[in-house]
């Protein structure tokens, strides 16, 4: 083995499974424990990753000079490794408090408390079936997730085989090259390599900044890790998306999420119709910030959205527990913030699902033949005001960028 891979690849794995899962294991500590879960664990880990760097970055961005990126990347790290180890620490005690435990099923039942009552086999499935009808996945369920799965391995080999450049290449990826080879951040013009005042346009968006700490933390050129490690990763975190807005919609049917899937996965490889849809920044520019926010951070909005109307068992809102009420809020906060890690139009983006998501069925909702009339506008003021609180950053990240760029 070379040198790059016996260190890189390790670092890889740590950067990007071990240290977002562990930080998970933190943030749905707080969670309902139908919520703690392997796939909770890892998407939460990295919603917290993506929110943390954010003010990190544009405070050592605004403050630091000389070697900003470098000050940034010193203390992201560290931040990152104590909630990671805090993670380790937290999980090692759910196992020895539950050490009485039998077996493996046991232990995994201490671990994630969100898996229920399931065996070990049923670990294979999609999350567990909240209504308890004990649907078994049969044959045909079993080979649309093995078509599935290669369709996605089919996906990843060819957007690293034959990687996509485009014009964004010269802006967006030399910004992660320059971040890491100069310890700079949007101080040097991409087009040029001259020195420039702070693009306060990009500089909002943080992702590319993003890419370049992974760079500098595994030893990797940035250019290399954005178009072929990168690509195969984000497609897995888009597919989980919507792997988790197919358990909203098909709760009590959850044969159909397999088949979903596949539509999906059909739908993003030949979609390609202009160089406008969300199919073709999916696929060719997987890497550009504004890809993300089309075919990850909106699939979580929707997931949210559905979240708050019914749950994987159809629960309604009113018949939830605090508990749950208040993981869903925190969720929609993390995701508004993420929008505006990835890209400005992000902020835009998720400003409008919210208040249509919201908005909508207060005004037009509920409102006729409610004999409690003033628990209803009491209840409806309470849900529109918290979720205007979730997108309070977004508008202050939107009108400091205004600011300070006239």
């Amino acid at each position: 083995m070379t040198t790059w891979s016996a260190v890189s690849i390790p670092l890889l794995f740590f950067w990007l499974a071990v240290v977002p899962f562990f930080t998970g294991i933190v943030v749905t500590s707080f969670f309902p424990y139908k919520m703690k879960t392997i796939g909770a664990a890892w998407i939460t880990g990295l919603l917290a990753g993506f929110v943390l760097f954010e003010p990190v970055a544009l405070f050592c961005m605004l403050t630091i000079t000389y070697e900003s990126f470098l000050v940034c990347v010193r203390v992201y790290s560290c931040v990152m490794m104590v909630l990671a180890v805090l993670g380790a620490v937290m999980l090692v005690r759910r196992a020895v408090i539950r050490r009485g435990a039998p077996g493996i099923r046991g232990l995994m039942l201490a671990l994630f408390p969100g898996y229920g009552e399931e065996t070990l086999s049923d670990l294979m499935h999609p999350r567990r079936d909240a209504v308890r009808f004990d649907r078994r996945f049969g044959v045909s369920e079993s080979i649309y997730f093995a078509a599935f799965l290669l369709m996605f391995l089919i996906q990843a080999v060819m957007a690293v085989r034959y990687a996509f450049f485009d014009g964004d290449d010269a802006y967006y990826v030399v910004v992660s090259v320059l971040a890491d080879q100069t310890d700079t951040m949007y101080t040097i013009l991409p087009y040029t390599g001259y020195s420039t005042a702070l693009d306060f346009r990009h500089a909002l968006a943080t992702w590319t900044l993003w890419t370049a700490f992974i760079a500098r933390s595994c030893h990797i050129h940035a250019a290399v890790l954005i178009h072929t490690v990168l690509q195969p990763y984000l497609l897995a975190m888009c597919y989980y998306a919507y792997f988790l807005v197919a358990m909203r919609l098909f709760r009590r049917r959850l044969d159909m999420v397999p088949l979903f899937l596949c539509f999906i996965s059909i739908c993003s490889m030949f979609g390609n119709v202009s160089i406008y849809t969300r199919e073709t920044f999916f696929m060719m520019r997987t890497w550009q910030g504004k890809a993300m926010v089309g075919s990850f951070i909106i699939p979580l909005m929707f997931f949210l959205l559905l979240g708050f109307t019914r749950d994987e068992a159809g629960l309604r809102w009113v018949h939830r527990t605090p508990v749950e009420k208040r993981t869903l809020w925190f969720l929609l906060l993390m995701v508004n913030i993420s929008a505006s890690f990835f890209s400005t139009s992000g902020i835009m983006i998720t400003l409008a699902l919210t208040a249509a998501g919201f908005g909508i069925p207060v005004l037009f909702t509920g409102w006729r033949g409610d004999v409690e009339r003033k628990q209803l506008i009491r209840h409806k003021m309470i849900s529109l005001g918290a979720a205007a609180s979730t997108c309070i950053p977004n508008v202050a990240l939107a009108a400091a960028g205004w600011l300070l760029s006239r």
